[in-house]
């Protein structure tokens, strides 16, 4: 073999090794899309498959439209509920306006009856003036136009008494409107606000609970922990939970998705000390006095 050809054996050689080296690199970066899209939620050798995810995300959607149009319903229940409420109110202001007008003019007819009383008194007494001879008979009806003058005078300060009480209670059925229609704004308000966010508790505060870490997780950008309690002990996404380990605070946790009895948190990286390990403390975040303090003005 001359040296030409050994020169182009070896460099034969030499493209063989860097072609077998490509190829393992390329087999070894390959990436089998379909398990990622179609792999099963059951197997957690790894995370559930794109085709899982994306059927979880559909029936969380459906879940809160199913709240979201169920709020909707309440708010409008609400709403016809005040408005029977005012519906009724205004029935009463205005029976009662009926019944003042109506006793108003009673107090009117008795009023003129007093005058026209009064009227037969003079005479009675030009009577008398004119009739010395008639004194014992014209003093015998003037007795009884005084006692009659004096039933009807009971009769008006008692129709005045009435009168005067149905002021009061007009004034007061007024105050309580004005009062009803400041709770009805205000009630309007709430529920104003309501609409904005109907899954937000507007306390923000969660309860004082603990927990235990049962596992963790760490695909190398985000940590996340699953921990022994849930929504039925009162947790919701959001909250914080501070980690613990033999009493020191290892880190701390946001909670991304929450069951019945147990929750998702992911770590905070500005909180984040030590490795989290199953078995590990958590414990709810409880308000600052100036977090309840602000509660307290907003309610």
């Amino acid at each position: 073999m001359t040296f030409i050809g050994k020169i182009f054996t070896v460099l034969i050689f030499v493209f063989s090794l860097v072609m077998m080296s490509l190829a393992l690199m390329v087999g070894a970066t390959h990436k089998n899309w379909k398990d990622e899209a179609t792999w099963p939620a059951s197997n957690p050798a790894r995370p559930a498959g794109l085709m899982d995810q994306l059927a979880a995300a559909k029936k969380q959607n459906d879940t809160l439209r199913a709240e979201n149009d169920k709020l909707r319903r309440d708010i409008e229940s609400v709403r016809t509920a005040e408005r029977l409420e005012v519906a009724k109110l205004e029935a009463a202001q205005q029976a009662l306006t009926q019944k003042h007008d109506a006793l108003t003019k009673q107090h009117q007819a008795e009023i003129e009856a007093l005058a026209k009383a009064n009227a037969t008194l003079a005479s009675a007494e030009d009577a008398l003036k004119a009739k010395q001879a008639e004194l014992d008979k014209l003093r015998d009806e003037i007795r009884v136009a005084q006692a009659e003058r004096d039933k009807t005078l009971l009769q008006v300060v008692d129709v005045a008494d009435k009168n005067h009480q149905l002021t009061l209670n007009i004034a007061n059925m007024q105050r309580r409107g004005v009062e009803l229609a400041a709770q009805i704004g205000q009630l309007r308000n709430v529920l104003a606000a309501h609409n904005i966010d109907a899954n937000m508790d507007v306390t923000g505060a969660a309860p004082n609970l603990e927990g235990i870490v049962k596992s963790v997780r760490n695909n190398g950008q985000d940590i996340t922990v699953l921990i022994s309690v849930g929504k039925d002990d009162g947790l919701r996404v959001g909250h914080e939970m501070n980690v613990f380990r033999g009493g020191n605070l290892i880190g701390r946790v946001r909670l991304v998705s929450v069951d019945p009895d147990r929750a998702v948190g992911e770590s905070d990286p500005l909180y984040y000390k030590r490795p989290f390990q199953i078995g590990d403390v958590a414990r709810t975040i409880q308000p600052t006095a100036e977090f309840e303090r602000q509660a307290s003005n907003k309610k």
